[in-house]
């Protein structure tokens, strides 16, 4: 899907497929990928995640 945020378009589907894989795990999850970036510091606070 495509989201618009200051006149950008950005292709949410690669992290969309992340995001529900990573809440669908139940115990142990692992994801490899060279281009995976850590931006945490974006997230909102979330006392489930």
């Amino acid at each position: 899907s495509l989201t618009c945020g200051k006149n950008v378009k950005i292709d949410m589907s690669i992290h969309t497929a992340y995001v529900e894989a990573i809440r669908a795990a139940q115990r142990f999850i692992y994801i490899e990928n060279q281009y995976f970036i850590g931006s945490s510091y974006n997230w909102s606070s979330h006392g489930s995640v």
